[in-house]
């Protein structure tokens, strides 16, 4: 089967609305293959190339991923349930308006992927390489960010529930107690530990205490009013938290 997916390829065939289901095609060249809305369910497509692939539709339920390479793949408007995505390359990968459940993303390399208008439920992304990678509009629910290394990702209007996100790494901070994320405000609010990220400027919470408007010009257009109107409820709720982060590291 793989080798007569191959040879459609190579000819132009385009594999969209196809049944693929169960079908074994690991350790395939299916490189720049055209799979939309293709049925993809229960296929073994472990450590293939799926170079620029185009699995945008498709169904995939408990597929198998594993190490392959889906260097600047799209999986866009897809439902993926079950699926193993262990240790692939998914740098410049696209997720955009699917449905992700119960999958795994394990030592996923997810550099500069784009994740947009995503949900995720119950989808375990520990160790996950999401360096650089555009997180917009996403929301993720009993899930794991756990050792993930999030720096430099891009993260705008995320939405957090029961998830777990223990010695992940997002601009240089490591988190012990989790990403808070506050979202519906003129600006977004993200913080760490001992960090707090406020539109595209990210400080310590004792930086932020003693920023000048002249440094608060440089979040965006009203940050100046923006700051003033929310900057004590802001900084008393993480100098609080971070007081008890500290507390529970050195118990007296």
């Amino acid at each position: 089967m793989a080798n007569a997916v191959r040879s459609a390829i190579d000819y132009g065939i385009s594999m969209e609305r196809v049944n693929l289901s169960r079908q074994n095609l690991s350790r395939a060249d299916l490189s720049y293959g055209d799979f939309r809305e293709a049925d993809l369910s229960y296929a073994d497509l472990s450590q293939s190339d799926l170079t620029e692939a185009d699995f945008r539709g498709a169904t995939m339920v408990r597929t198998n991923f594993r190490r392959a390479g889906l260097y600047h793949a799209n999986l866009s408007y897809s439902d993926i349930s079950k699926c193993d995505f262990t240790g692939a390359a998914m740098i410049k990968t696209v997720l955009e308006r699917s449905w992700l459940a119960d999958s795994k993303f394990y030592e996923a390399r997810m550099k500069a992927s784009v994740l947009r208008d995503v949900r995720a439920t119950r989808c375990d992304f520990t160790k996950a390489f999401l360096q650089r990678a555009v997180m917009d509009r996403i929301y993720l629910s009993h899930s794991k960010l756990d050792e993930a290394n999030l720096n430099n990702a891009g993260i705008s209007g995320i939405g957090l529930h029961n998830v777990t996100t223990r010695g992940a790494k997002y601009n240089g901070d490591t988190f012990t107690n989790g990403l808070v994320s506050i979202s519906g405000l003129t600006y977004e609010v993200l913080a760490t530990d001992t960090k707090v990220q406020i539109g595209c400027q990210v400080k310590t919470i004792p930086e932020w205490e003693a920023v000048v408007p002249a440094e608060v010009i440089k979040i965006g257009p009203h940050a100046v009013t923006f700051y003033r109107m929310y900057r004590d409820h802001l900084l008393g709720l993480f100098r609080a938290r971070l007081d008890h982060n500290n507390t529970c590291k050195h118990p007296e």
